[in-house]
């Protein structure tokens, strides 16, 4: 927070409606009649750029935790769905459950350059 400080309260403003509302940042720039050539220019400024990376840091973390929250649920769902009486739903279920990305990560091979005898 010791940066934010340094930002001027119009720049506080946009970085608060741009992680905080549902507006675009077309939308959040005419709020607060700021150009989007004055808008880049501040994420050419240290404080300024840091700070849209710490909330940007802090709105995708939160978004992490979300998903990691309900993926249990989510996969159960999923896999209760490869046995459904439509033919097409219960295909595409099990090809999401077997392409899934989590699953092959963890089912790969890690070959190792070994050197030649």
């Amino acid at each position: 927070m010791l940066k934010s400080k340094f930002l001027t309260k119009k720049q506080k403003g946009v970085l608060e409606d741009l992680f905080s509302g549902p507006l675009t940042v077309p939308e959040v720039l005419e709020k607060w009649k700021v150009t989007r050539k004055t808008y880049f220019r501040w994420h050419a400024q240290e404080f300024f750029a840091s700070e849209f990376r710490r909330l940007l840091s802090i709105v995708h973390s939160e978004s992490e935790l979300i998903c990691a929250r309900y993926s249990a649920e989510v996969a159960m769902k999923l896999v209760s769905l490869t046995v459904a009486e439509k033919d097409g739903v219960a295909r595409m279920a099990c090809m999401a459950v077997t392409n899934h990305p989590s699953r092959k990560s963890k089912n790969q091979i890690v070959v190792k350059n070994l050197p030649e005898p």
